[in-house]
């Protein structure tokens, strides 16, 4: 079963860092358990981005720093039900990509997809809305935040990309974050680009690792992870072992989201 960590109830306070590029900016996430930690993100497309897809939260002003109204991690889906909405203006090869996403979620789970149109709208605030991005974003918030929460697609974001992300949405996190992936993998530091060395960073501590580490989650980075070089950036211990695979659902990422949305069983 792969990586979660779940309904993290951890805001985001200012904090500033002015030796950081322009385009990147640091917060600190404050919990009267954990502590306080720094964290650096990436401003894509107006969002502070981290992990290179995952979403803490949009950028409203940038006024010494970056103000971000947003929590870590959201909640599960009441009841694995997860409503969403098509923007219009999304391409249509996006628009294919994500019928075909959903397809593949409700294929090897039993959560249901619940497409949110002019008739129950009202029933609905909190949902999913897939909006175009310009660039190469693919982007998500992890978990329910409430509300209409973006899930961005750029036009290369495949339907396989799109599943990820939907993992995302649905409360997944990367599995090479995990806190045992040292057991598992190694990070060739020297290998990544220094500006995105942070995206390789176990900032969380707030959820726990659901059963084993899965080389095949959908979840996983790829071996070429931000590389500076053209060389590995993540090597699994086993060797001949494959990561970052775009084909579908492992087998543990479909018992993790069963062990996430039992209701939905």
């Amino acid at each position: 079963m792969t990586t979660t960590r779940k309904i993290a109830f951890v805001f985001l306070g200012l904090s500033t860092n002015f030796c950081l590029a322009a385009n990147f900016g640091q917060i600190s996430i404050s919990d009267p358990v954990l502590g306080s930690k720094d964290i650096t993100y990436e401003r894509i497309n107006d969002y502070a981005i981290i992990e290179g897809d995952i979403i803490l939260g949009k950028i409203l002003a940038l006024n010494k720093g970056a103000v971000i109204l947003s929590k870590v991690g959201g909640e599960y889906w009441d009841n694995g039900v997860i409503p969403f909405e098509i923007a219009e203006d999304l391409p249509l090869s996006n628009k294919l990509a994500v019928l075909q996403a959903i397809t593949h979620w409700q294929k090897y789970t039993s959560l249901e997809f619940l497409e949110v149109n002019s008739t129950n709208r009202h029933k609905y605030h909190d949902l999913i809305v897939f909006v175009p991005a310009s660039g190469t974003t693919c982007s998500s918030y992890v978990g329910k935040h409430g509300g209409r929460q973006a899930i961005n697609l750029s036009p290369r974001c495949t339907t396989m990309n799109t599943v990820h992300e939907i993992g995302h949405a649905l409360g997944l996190w990367h599995e090479q974050s995990r806190a045992d992936r040292g057991n598992y993998i190694r990070i060739l530091w020297e290998n990544i680009d220094e500006d995105h060395r942070f995206n390789f960073d176990q900032h969380f501590i707030d959820g726990k690792d659901i059963g084993e580490y899965d080389y095949q989650s959908i979840m996983h980075y790829g071996p070429y992870a931000f590389s500076k070089n053209g060389e590995k950036t993540i090597v699994p211990l086993i060797e001949g072992v494959e990561i970052g695979q775009r084909k579908g659902l492992s087998d543990r990422d479909i018992a993790a989201i069963k062990l996430m949305y039992p209701d939905a069983w």
